[in-house]
């Protein structure tokens, strides 16, 4: 694909490229609950449709992957960068967070519930998913 083709279809979807996020503080863990929740009540609906296991499996990484921000995350401020502050962070990033990252959360948190508490104790307010992914949840 050419360049030109890449840039007519973020265009058309209105995908911002990289830059830089300005922020002063990382995204705390209530404020990040609230918006998985508002994600969850989207994605619940989404299920109810024909092949909503699809729009539920590709929510998480293609928002975050192309405009750095979920819904839920939007309306509450919030943005996943990368360790330079970068936004958005790209399909790959965003699969390893949203897929492999939440996955290995899930594991920990059934033995141990200690995945999202994390979030709560970290100086960068960093999950798990976060720190395999090398980025952050900050305020915008």
């Amino acid at each position: 694909m050419s360049n030109s083709t890449v840039t007519e279809i973020k265009e058309l979807l209105k995908i911002p490229d990289e830059k830089k996020i300005e922020y002063k503080e990382y995204g705390g863990f209530w404020r990040r609950a609230l918006a998985t929740i508002i994600d969850a009540i989207i994605i619940s609906f989404a299920v109810t449709i024909p092949y909503g296991w699809v729009v539920s499996l590709a929510y998480y990484p293609l928002l975050i992957a192309f405009y750095g921000q979920t819904i839920g995350k939007k309306l509450l401020g919030l943005m996943v960068v990368n360790k330079d502050g970068k936004s958005p962070i790209g399909i790959f990033d965003a699969i390893v967070r949203e897929w492999l990252g939440k996955f290995v959360l899930l594991i920990i948190n059934l033995f141990f519930f200690i995945g999202f508490l994390l979030i709560g104790l970290d100086s960068k307010k960093e999950g798990i998913h976060d720190k395999i992914a090398k980025t952050r949840v900050v305020r915008v």
